[in-house]
């Protein structure tokens, strides 16, 4: 009686040959429509430190702006000093307009910003980075600098906002 070593060796080597083939198939399918990305599970948010609360924010990719509607929680009227922003930790934003919203009117000057009253801050970045990621998350820093009495010690705050740029 012969028997056939190879063979059964070979057979063994080809069905698990075709079993990983059909598996690594199967990886490459889930990584290109996008299933591995953890950032597309990953929820949009905005921080902005206890003194500070994001009411509102959007990423615009089109208009290269960052706009962020924020409440101060100190329960006093405060000063902006000036804020920052930053994308994707290395491009800072050219210009920086804040408005504090008092009722129906818009006080250009942020100089006093009650606890009442919403602070509408709008980043706009130079060039266009924030075009090329349209419909993807992004991250933009920012911070504010205020201070609780006018001409006093200044403080500075750091937030961050990571949503879908629209």
């Amino acid at each position: 009686m012969k028997r056939r070593h190879g063979q059964a060796a070979l057979e063994f080597l080809t069905t698990y040959g075709w079993a990983f083939l059909i598996l690594l198939v199967m990886i490459g399918a889930i990584a290109y429509f996008g299933f591995l990305r953890p950032e597309k599970f990953l929820p949009d948010r905005c921080l902005a430190g206890a003194e500070f609360s994001c009411k509102d924010y959007r990423i615009d990719a089109t208009a290269n702006t960052v706009t962020l509607l924020l409440n101060q929680q100190l329960g006093k009227t405060i000063w902006i000093a000036g804020s920052t922003c930053t994308f994707s930790d290395i491009t800072p934003a050219v210009s920086i307009s804040g408005v504090v919203r008092n009722q129906a009117t818009v006080l250009v000057t942020p100089a006093a910003w009650s606890p009442r009253d919403p602070y509408s801050v709008t980043c706009t970045f130079g060039g266009s980075p924030l075009t090329n990621f349209k419909d993807k998350k992004v991250k933009v820093a920012f911070n504010l600098t205020y201070t609780t009495t006018s001409g006093g010690l200044l403080h500075t705050v750091d937030g961050e906002v990571y949503a879908e740029a629209q």
